[in-house]
């Protein structure tokens, strides 16, 4: 019996896996090409905002400020710095409490009471309220 005759008609000229080795090259090729265009579309969105927020301060005494929010974004308290003279201090209150979880918000109505450390205020002092993002408000004492 010869070879030929038991698989007439039937050659062995590989046209059969050279379409599934195109097929899954185009297949590479795509997924590839996905990939790059992601990357580089993600390095095209716009950076987050920078918060935009009203603040009204007013003094409370010999000792500390009170900065009122009176429109704009909600702030997380454990983002917000009070610098006074360029320095950082290192406690305030929100709404006359010492906040313990940093997500609490700094929203619409609320205010922030700031003292310097170790002494009293004077008029006239250099005081911001500053995220890590932006300066909300930048002044002196009143």
């Amino acid at each position: 019996m010869c070879y030929r005759s038991k698989f007439r008609g039937k050659t062995d000229d590989g046209e059969a896996v050279s379409s599934i080795v195109g097929e899954m090259l185009m297949l590479a090729l795509v997924v590839i090409v996905i990939g790059l265009v992601s990357i580089n579309a993600q390095s095209l969105l716009p950076p987050p905002r920078e918060p935009s927020v009203t603040v009204l301060i007013e003094k409370n005494g010999p000792g500390s400020v009170t900065f009122h929010h009176k429109g704009g974004d909600a702030i997380e308290a454990g983002d917000l710095k009070v610098l006074i003279n360029g320095t950082e201090n290192a406690t305030f209150l929100l709404n006359g409490v010492e906040f313990t979880d940093p997500h609490v918000l700094f929203d619409l109505g609320d205010r922030i009471e700031a003292g310097k450390p170790g002494g009293a205020l004077s008029s006239g002092e250099s005081i911001r309220l500053a995220t890590s993002r932006a300066v909300l408000y930048a002044g002196v004492v009143p």
